[in-house]
């Protein structure tokens, strides 16, 4: 399958965004400003602001079967993967990527990018959100949950859109501070979300912090 690539340019272009209304899957109105911070068109809005919300934390630890590992350049953090599931691709699809992964089956893909500005979480969801709807008007927010992988807090980030008339469900770990930001995406078709899940969640369990 064709590494799909639109989703990640974000990064690059985040300190281009001028203010921007969009709308959410309910229907709502945001404005999203250059700061990178956003809000509802209708300020009185009280609703939660990332879509829908999960009832728990999700926390991801590193296991043993993770048994190789890419230490990023920025020295920010390393990934450890099983090699007995992923392969690391051998090119990049994507410029602003520092990894990519395609699972043994060819039915599920990961990339890491790393960006040294710091994104507020509350921002993340709608920008991946509205990034995506540059390829697809109809790119929507399914759920944001709050997660912790190995010690940092985060949020993963599942949303939806088609490409080339196939509906991709994109699964991503975003967490952010003062020394950057880090989105760790996967993303399969929409049909085999379910069955790839839990081989997601194990490789972005393979983030590490020094």
């Amino acid at each position: 399958m064709k590494k799909i690539t639109f989703l990640f340019v974000l990064i690059l272009g985040l300190g281009q965004l001028t203010s921007e209304e969009a709308t959410t899957k309910g229907g709502r109105k945001v404005i999203l400003n250059s700061d990178f911070t956003w809000k509802y068109a209708d300020t009185n809005s009280d609703k939660n602001k990332t879509g829908k919300p999960a009832t728990s934390m999700v926390v991801l630890t590193k296991s043993d079967e993770q048994d190789t590992e890419l230490k990023s350049e920025s020295g920010e953090f390393s990934v450890w993967y099983n090699s007995k599931k992923w392969n690391r691709a051998a090119q990049k699809s994507n410029k602003v990527s520092e990894y990519e992964f395609e699972n043994k089956k060819r039915s599920g893909y990961a990339m890491v990018i790393f960006e040294g500005l710091e994104i507020p979480m509350e921002s993340f969801p709608e920008l991946l959100v509205v990034n995506a709807r540059a390829i697809d008007p109809n790119a929507h927010l399914v759920e944001t949950t709050d997660c912790k992988v190995n010690g940092r807090a985060g949020k993963l980030i599942k949303y939806a859109a088609l490409f080339s008339g196939m509906k991709f469900i994109f699964y991503s770990f975003v967490t952010s501070n003062s020394k950057g930001s880090i989105q760790f995406t996967t993303y399969t078709l929409e049909n085999r979300f379910d069955l790839e899940k839990e081989e997601f969640e194990g490789i972005i369990s393979g983030l590490v912090f020094p």
